[in-house]
């Protein structure tokens, strides 16, 4: 049903009826809120020393290999800023979501929560962790516990990019979606 909704707004807002589809926007966003599911969370204790390692890994390899471009240092410093601002910025809880198999995005806020300032367009707020490093981290039985709902809730991320919720706004042809929701017309 909001996959129909979102065309219709879509359509509108091609035909220039932006009243209109901003109409059918809030309705899209009312039922995404409504029939949504938190994304699953983890105690952030769980994974704040895998991301200690990864950042001391990183350190060691820019301080080992002289030959790396300035580019390529640098780049690999940004990256340690990042995962160090989102060890600062974690609290309690790290939620967690999946659009595939191979690597899960762990927000330090729900990215589902309307309120959350976690931005999906462009990950802010989130770190991205592959499969096997997670479950290394958290246990096998805790893993297939999350996978599930993970999944489900990196679905529900994905159609409310698609519906135009917030800042996220979609302007383009549906056509050009992926299965993530991802689109060159943001």
């Amino acid at each position: 049903m909001i996959k129909d909704l979102v065309k219709v707004a879509s359509e509108l807002d091609r035909l220039g009826l932006t009243k209109e589809a901003d109409f059918i926007d809030r309705i899209i966003r009312k039922i995404a809120v409504a029939t949504r599911d938190m994304a699953p969370s983890l105690n952030s204790y769980d994974v704040k020393g895998f991301i200690e390692n990864r950042i001391i890994e990183m350190k060691k390899e820019i301080g080992s290999d002289k030959n790396r471009s300035y580019y390529d240092q640098q780049l690999k410093r940004k990256g340690i800023d990042h995962l160090k601002n989102f060890l600062d910025a974690a609290g309690e809880k790290i939620f967690i979501t999946t659009e595939n198999d191979y690597t899960y995005n762990l927000w330090v806020e729900d990215p589902l929560d309307e309120l959350s300032k976690a931005d999906p367009k462009s990950e802010t707020g989130s770190i991205r962790i592959f499969r096997e490093d997670l479950i290394n981290t958290i246990g096998k039985e805790h893993f297939d516990h999350i996978k599930g709902p993970a999944r489900k809730a990196g679905y529900t991320l994905s159609e409310i990019k698609k519906s135009g919720y917030g800042d996220w706004q979609f302007s383009g042809n549906l056509d050009e979606l992926n299965g993530t929701g991802y689109t060159r017309n943001y």
